[in-house]
């Protein structure tokens, strides 16, 4: 999959990986597949809780930063070298970003969302490349195979979200 976001972007920012206090109920969420893909060794170093009572996805629990004060972090974010231990297999909530799927008021219907630059600056780049951006992911998040996993794993979609903006919907 794609992303609008450029490696450079991401290894100056990391935002993605860091979350105020008031934000921990942001920490990222598997599905037991992922859960599962990330090596035992690594598993066994974070502690994660069902998401939304679901015994098929899991939220991690984030860690206090060493660094800075009042930040929790991703236990599988390595503060010292800025990167993610599980980048190859991080869940699709971590793939997404700054993309953010979200309930709508119609039952069947997934808002994309895109989060405000504030919390990602890579999206405000380039207005021509965030367009095809938006027409890609529109297209990529409608496939097949990616509304059944929604369908699999509903509890993947978060609630709404004030500080994003709808770009496209998925109809389930």
């Amino acid at each position: 999959m794609k992303t609008i976001t450029k490696s450079e972007d991401c290894f100056s920012c990391q935002n993605c990986c860091k979350f105020y206090l008031k934000e921990e109920y942001f920490a990222p969420i598997f599905t037991d597949k992922e859960l599962l893909s990330i090596p035992l060794n690594m598993r066994k170093k974070a502690v994660f809780t069902s998401h939304k009572k679901s015994n098929k996805v899991f939220q991690v629990k984030l860690t206090s930063s060493k660094k800075e004060n009042g930040i929790l972090i991703c236990p599988f974010y390595n503060e010292d070298k800025q990167h993610c231990k599980i980048y190859p297999v991080r869940p699709l909530d971590c793939q997404l970003w700054p993309i953010i799927l979200t309930k709508s008021k119609y039952k069947n219907i997934v808002n994309i969302t895109i989060a405000e630059s504030t919390y990602c600056p890579s999206i405000d780049k380039s207005i021509t490349g965030k367009m095809n951006y938006y027409s890609y992911i529109i297209k990529y998040l409608n496939s097949a195979i990616f509304v059944n996993k929604l369908k699999k794993y509903p509890e993947i979609i978060w609630g709404y979200e004030s500080f994003t903006e709808k770009i496209g919907e998925i109809d389930l």
